[in-house]
């Protein structure tokens, strides 16, 4: 990188529109590069599987449940995962909306990058994460929901009326014309710096929201509060997430072999304490013990024993997502006998298989 000294803008990693293209050199950017293909080979892409007040609208599960789901974590303190993350995002080709949209792996690398974006402070993130994060936007479609993290040293945002753009508008403009993007010292800069920032955060496809990465490095000071307290991004919502899931149910997030329609496995699997592993069944093998000896087969047992139901939830979690093959034979074949008495257990995909085709679109009608 040391041989590269000639300079370009690095708008072409920004979103379009903006008015002022920021200059940095190629050696800055080309070995921000190489670093995060550095990471990225570090780190494993996250399980592929598949509120507060939403950062972008996204209009899909909460991102505590995507990363319950995915084993991995929301952390602001930490972001080598989202670096990672993104860097497989760009090593892999998911800016392009025909690679982004039938890639599992772009899928799930989106979800880890969309959850910090949208969830930690600006300037916690790395640049080329912020500059670059709008390229995979339009590529990669809506991710996960999330709000902003509460600051408690900061005031709270205005309101924003996502339908009424009037206020939206003039903030951009009277930013723009106050030149906030250089400095935002002035009251001026301030609020309407603040009115954006709620826009940004509130309504998603308000027009000119995007605008506010142009005034986020100078606006920093002005930064506010679009939630009203501090809450913990891994919780899974369970009862917002499966109110989006039956309005959006979408069969390719949903590709289960029972059609199980309850709770997502990943949220019964971190708030009991246990995980879902593929390459490590034992767990799952003295779960379906505990349920032969507890006579969990019988649907007058099973239904009222807090041990069979715990149990029946990690077993079946393993049984609908681990591969057959990964499972052992007897856990394989006795699954059906407690099916009957237990019922449909929590709702979890098949992995994806990088070596297999894709499955022929059923039309459940």
């Amino acid at each position: 990188c040391s041989a590269l000294g000639h300079t370009h803008t690095r708008s072409y990693l920004a979103p379009t529109g903006l008015r002022e293209s920021t200059m940095c050199t190629s050696t800055r950017l080309l070995c921000s590069l190489c670093a995060l293909a550095a990471i990225a080979s570090t780190f494993a892409s996250p399980h592929m599987d598949g509120t507060s007040a939403g950062e972008h609208g996204h209009g899909h599960e909460s991102c505590g449940c995507a990363a319950a789901e995915g084993n991995w974590t929301i952390d602001c303190g930490d972001l080598s995962g989202a670096l990672a993350a993104y860097g497989r995002l760009i090593t892999n080709s998911c800016g392009s909306a025909s690679v982004c949209g039938s890639n599992a792996h772009c899928s799930a690398d989106w979800m880890v990058v969309v959850a910090h974006h949208d969830h930690c402070a600006p300037d916690a993130l790395p640049e080329i994460v912020e500059d670059g994060y709008h390229t995979f936007e339009t590529a990669c479609g809506e991710g996960c929901e999330i709000g902003r993290q509460f600051n408690p040293s900061i005031t709270a945002c205005s309101t924003a009326v996502c339908n009424t753009t009037a206020p939206l508008t003039a903030a951009i403009t009277a930013l723009d014309n106050g030149r906030c993007s250089t400095t935002c010292d002035s009251s001026t800069c301030v609020s309407n710096y603040q009115v954006l920032r709620a826009y940004h955060d509130a309504c998603e496809d308000a027009p000119g929201v995007d605008e506010i990465h142009e005034f986020e490095s100078s606006c920093a000071a002005a930064e506010c509060n679009t939630v009203n307290a501090a809450f913990n991004p891994n919780t899974c919502d369970e009862e917002h997430d499966h109110d989006d899931a039956a309005a959006d149910h979408d069969d390719a997030d949903h590709d289960h072999d029972h059609d199980h329609d309850h709770e997502s496995c990943g949220c019964v699997a971190a708030e009991n304490g246990w995980t879902i592993n593929c390459a490590d069944t034992a767990a799952a093998l003295t779960a379906y013990g505990s349920l032969v000896a507890h006579n969990c087969m019988s649907a007058t047992v099973c239904p009222s024993s807090p041990s069979c139901v715990a149990n029946w939830q990690i077993v079946a979690a393993h049984h609908d997502h681990c591969s057959s093959s990964d499972l052992p034979e007897i856990l394989e074949i006795g699954f059906h006998d407690f099916e009957a008495a237990c019922g449909e257990p929590c709702e979890i995909g098949r992995q994806f298989s990088p070596s297999l085709t894709a499955c022929p679109t059923p039309t459940c009608n």
